[in-house]
């Protein structure tokens, strides 16, 4: 499994991490690392692909989280948001991912809040 990202000089990362679940097919996320945030907790955010074959990144979230957790150390625990885009940018859709065990439990998040945490604009993360 792997983790291919590149680092800016603003705390931020993105890359493609290809991980194993509970399914025969490996998936594959997109994710971006926003690590100097507004209050700042880091932000991850997963962004379902469209090639991926694999489990979506909302039933395997948890395999996802663990993957990147090992190629990655966070200082502070980030929060976690899936985002799922759309073929026009206001039908896009993300969900804070609020815990994952015993089982994931999501939470609706507008793009708005998320481009706040994150401290960028939302062009840039429907991008």
């Amino acid at each position: 499994m792997g983790y291919e990202a590149t680092a800016s000089s603003d705390g931020r990362h993105e890359g493609v991490l290809t991980y194993a679940t509970w399914s025969a097919t490996d998936s594959t996320v997109r994710v971006r690392i926003y690590e100097r945030t507004t209050n700042g907790v880091p932000v991850v955010v997963f962004t379902e692909l469209d090639g991926n074959d694999g489990p979506s990144i909302t039933n395997s979230v948890e395999y996802a989280i663990a993957a990147l957790q090992q190629k990655f150390v966070f200082h502070v625990a980030p929060d976690f948001y899936e985002h799922y885009p759309r073929s026009s940018p206001e039908a896009a859709s993300f969900d804070q991912i609020v815990s994952v065990s015993p089982a994931p439990q999501w939470r609706h998040a507008n793009v708005e809040e998320v481009a706040a945490r994150c401290g960028v604009d939302i062009d840039e993360l429907l991008t």
